[in-house]
């Protein structure tokens, strides 16, 4: 799958990269989707309340009490304050029931996520152990050749361990919380069959009216105004998120005119190396924009070629609008597609000569003759490797370590 199953993820990438949005405008864009959740889950409170206080305001329309409240005081007051008591104990042990429902329902999310990954790594596997699948599979992207090997197909074994141990630390944590959920449901039943008592209190009648049509009454009043001053509330929090979503969104416009330069300059870079590397089956439109992929039009040899323009085109564009860590380029076995002796020169020549300055470049050859009849490499370290090479055993880690253990510090603390 590679980095597919995210949207214009080779667009984002180029752009991000080349200059075209800055980090500044990343950070913008975390920062408005935290401010958009923000005001989603404002506006969700807002509109609940606002369906509350709707509900009530109907049922009070349909509630006609025509009797001096004094006549009820002392009844009222014994059977609301009991019936508040019980009324706020239950809502509390409603929000720690809401809690773990959400809470489960958040590990069920994450189990469906994993048991979904294990079938697509699964699917993955099936593929690549089929006999039908080549050892060397070309990507749909960029055309480069991976291997299908036990390694590969183990790796994705080891994958889907992985996540069915995940699998099962989930459905723990979820048993756990099942638990836990049961004992408080059944206290919230207990709560809710007092509450019920106590209700029962309020439905006597006296004087043709009942008791609890008197709270409703007198009640609903204070509760549409507590359900509008609260919904005030949250309408003051969403305008003061929209004017912060509307200053952050300054951040997130594209520079047209950089944008435009950064183009401009990149087209100019692949029309000189493609030039220089005798690509002539590539028109300009071919590589219009920064993400248009050019494997499409140049095919056989003309595709190595092509490639290599475009990669030091997005380099030279780098360094000109960007600014980056200058790694080490590793370009392995660059005559692929067999190509002929001048392209075999022209190769040879542009890697050389066009890299970055100071820019250390790591050229492997399938032959060393292709290295040493090369006057481009004259000067070059040329390491030769006959022995057959593997990892490390374990009792060597120790003694590795301590020759390359003070280099790798040093490198990983740099930041040039």
């Amino acid at each position: 799958m590679g980095l597919r199953q995210f949207k214009n993820y080779r667009k984002n990438m180029i752009e991000y990269h080349l200059g075209v949005r800055p980090q500044s405008y990343y950070d913008a864009k975390k920062r408005d989707l935290e401010l958009q959740d923000k005001l989603s889950a404002v506006e969700k409170e807002r509109l609940s309340l606002k369906a509350a206080r709707d509900s009530v305001r109907k049922r009070k329309q349909r509630t006609q009490v025509d009797l001096d409240p004094a006549a009820f005081r002392a009844e009222m007051e014994a059977a609301v304050d009991q019936y508040n008591v019980v009324y706020a104990e239950q809502q509390n042990v409603l929000a720690r029931l809401k809690e773990l429902r959400n809470e489960r329902n958040s590990i069920d999310t994450e189990l469906d996520v994993l048991r979904r990954g294990i079938a697509e790594l699964e699917a993955d596997y099936r593929y690549a152990e089929s006999p039908d699948v080549p050892d060397q599979i070309d990507c749909p992207t960029c055309g480069t050749e991976f291997t299908n090997s036990f390694v590969e197909r183990f790796g994705i074994l080891d994958d889907i361990d992985h996540c069915h141990a995940l699998v099962d630390q989930w459905l723990k944590r979820r048993n756990d919380v099942s638990g836990r959920l049961a004992e408080v449901e059944k206290e919230y039943a207990n709560v809710s069959s007092r509450l019920s008592e106590v209700d029962a209190l309020l439905q006597r009648k006296k004087e043709n009216v009942t008791l609890s049509e008197l709270i409703a009454s007198e009640g609903m009043k204070e509760m549409v105004s507590s359900l509008d001053s609260d919904i005030n509330v949250y309408l003051e929090q969403e305008q003061a998120i929209q004017a912060d979503i509307d200053e952050n969104n300054e951040e997130l416009k594209v520079d047209s005119k950089k944008k435009k330069a950064i183009v401009e300059y990149y087209q100019a870079r692949m029309k000189e190396f493609l030039n220089a590397l005798n690509v002539s089956v590539l028109s300009e439109n071919d590589y219009k924009t920064l993400d248009k992929q050019i494997t499409n039009n140049a095919l056989g040899s003309d595709r190595p070629r092509a490639l290599a323009a475009q990669y030091y085109a997005f380099l030279y564009t780098m360094k000109k609008f960007n600014s980056f860590v200058l790694c080490p380029m590793l370009i392995d076995s660059p005559f692929q597609q067999e190509q002929d002796p001048t392209n075999e020169e022209a190769i040879m020549r542009f890697l050389v000569s066009r890299r970055l300055d100071d820019q250390q470049l790591i050229l492997g050859t399938v032959s060393i003759a292709n290295f040493e009849k090369s006057d481009f490499l004259k000067d070059a370290w040329n390491p030769h490797f006959e022995d057959k090479l593997g990892l490390l055993q374990q009792d060597q880690y120790e003694t590795v370590y301590a020759e390359i253990g003070e280099l790798h510090d040093q490198t990983l603390a740099s930041d040039k």
